[in-house]
């Protein structure tokens, strides 16, 4: 039985960006994968899997895994996905996605 579990995700929009905070704890940067497609953010973590270790006094084995996820948001209009930046500490992920703010359009009914 392996348990299936999602990161937890925030998620907050400010006059300029959506900001995502995600929980990926225990992993390394190279574990982690951000991209964009086709107007989709993706994020995705590698399947790790620790290795098996006994301690000096140990009496029995301990091993950690962690299976990969992955999770996908739809970008909105006026997303400028060359300035998206992300950073990773003490195991949380954090992506701030810049956008222009348009304003109201009208448009004339013909």
């Amino acid at each position: 039985f392996i348990p299936v579990t999602e990161p937890a995700v925030n998620i907050d929009k400010t006059e300029s960006s959506i900001d995502i905070q995600m929980s990926l704890p225990g992993l390394s940067r190279s574990d982690i994968d951000v991209t964009v497609e086709n107007g989709v953010l993706t994020v995705s973590t590698a399947d790790c899997r620790g290795e098996d270790y006994r301690g000096e006094n140990a009496s029995s084995v301990t091993a950690w895994t962690s299976h990969g996820t992955t999770s996908a948001w739809a970008l909105p209009v006026g997303v400028q996905i060359h300035q998206i930046t992300t950073r990773y500490v003490a195991g949380v992920l954090e992506v701030s996605i810049p956008f222009e703010t348009t304003g109201l359009l009208t448009i004339p009914v013909e």
